[in-house]
């Protein structure tokens, strides 16, 4: 009996506190839209493109509309152009056919009458990114490692002494671009290599059931970016918000660091670029 009487107010307080419940409304209201630039210039001769948005709500899961009507220009400081808007594609906006960047200059991206927020004449931005030498290298090699059933890509190359250097690195098979986004590319600045050879730098793993089996005569290509810091820290911020997350253990996710000014976000680069290539050889079976 003596036990009855304790477990009985025992479970009465645990049904109480089991039953009971809070409605909470969250907060959810959308910030002021911002700016947001994606541009890119490099060393081939090409129709450069800078493409503008806005940012939105977390849960719209839909790409943002181009913002239309801006004033877009680049100068290295001895020569400015207007990028012109295209009239299929709102919010993109491109350099002539024959434009391409010049290497160890100083390249300066400026936006104004950006419609953001009813802000469209009040607010310039402003961008600058210096487009680094571009740095030689020998070669690329692939092969099959069979323990783990995947295809390697490697890297040879010098890289030049007392410069601090970026890198960034894509790769392509034949006609597929394995490196389609940030976290399927590669990285790295030179600090634990500085003016050192690359005998063999493993770049790339793709596995032959999931994702592309090599076959003897398959193209491959491997780009080689050389980048400023701002970019490179811009690849390093995309991998890691693009990469997978656990919901337990990782940080909430937070805007990619930029280079642009007044509050907008995004990144505009100046990058030299390189392209190494090798034919397959190796059978997997």
């Amino acid at each position: 009996m003596r036990f009855l009487n304790i477990l009985t107010p025992l479970l009465f307080i645990i049904l109480l506190f089991a039953s009971c419940e809070e409605e909470i409304d969250l907060n959810l209201k959308s910030d002021a839209p911002r700016l947001v630039v994606d541009g890119i210039i490099t060393t081939d001769t090409m129709a450069h493109r800078v493409r503008l948005t806005t940012t939105g709500s977390y849960f719209e899961n839909k790409p943002m509309p181009g913002v239309s009507g801006a004033s877009v220009s680049i100068s290295d400081g001895y020569e400015t152009i207007y990028l012109e808007e295209s009239a299929d594609s709102p919010g993109d906006y491109f350099t002539p056919e024959n434009y391409y960047g010049r290497q160890n200059h100083l390249y300066t991206l400026t936006i104004t009458n950006a419609e953001v927020d009813g802000r469209g004449g009040e607010v310039v931005y402003t961008a600058s990114s210096f487009l680094p030498p571009i740095v030689p290298m020998d070669s690329i090699r692939v092969d099959y490692f069979g323990l783990w059933d995947i295809w390697r890509v490697f890297l040879y190359g010098q890289d030049p002494p007392d410069v601090k250097n970026f890198y960034w690195f894509r790769l392509k098979i034949n006609d597929w671009w394995h490196s389609s986004e940030y976290k399927y590319s590669a990285f790295s600045d030179d600090t634990f290599f500085d003016g050192n050879y690359a005998d063999g730098v493993w770049l790339f793993w793709f596995e032959s059931e999931d994702e592309y089996n090599l076959v003897p005569g398959d193209e491959l290509m491997v780009e080689v970016w050389m980048v400023d810091e701002p970019f490179f820290e811009f690849i390093r911020g995309a991998y890691i918000e693009t990469e997978y997350r656990s919901p337990i253990f990782s940080g909430p996710p937070a805007n990619v660091p930029g280079n642009i000014s007044n509050g907008a976000l995004g990144i505009f680069s100046a990058s030299s670029v390189v392209r190494l290539y090798t034919t397959n050889t190796i059978s997997r079976e």
